[in-house]
């Protein structure tokens, strides 16, 4: 069955401060979600059960990146723009002050 593992990677473009998505899968349904404003990016990410994601979130080092108003706990790498994370289900509530478009 497909969707076992997700992967999550908004690509923020300039002009763009808003999109969403979500996609019924065998598991459950799968969403995210981001805004941008002002003072940086809020992105929120469903992972339905018996599934696990990487979550690419854009910002420029992992201390600017908080999950539920909390520093991240999960362990962490960077990619380009982006720091990336594996979480498994559950729902996630992320913000970023140095949030970087393409």
């Amino acid at each position: 069955m497909g969707y076992k593992h997700i992967k999550i990677q908004p690509h923020i473009a300039k002009g763009i401060t808003h999109a969403q998505a979500a996609l019924k899968t065998y598991y459950g349904t799968v969403q995210s979600q981001w805004t941008v404003s002002g003072d940086g990016l809020s992105m929120d990410v469903t992972i339905p059960a018996n599934t696990t994601a990487t979550i690419y979130i854009p910002a420029k080092d992992v201390t600017d990146v908080t999950e539920s108003g909390k520093p991240l706990q999960q362990e962490t790498a960077k990619d380009g723009n982006y720091v990336m994370l594996n979480a498994g289900s559950g729902v996630y509530h992320f913000r970023s002050v140095n949030a970087l478009g393409e």
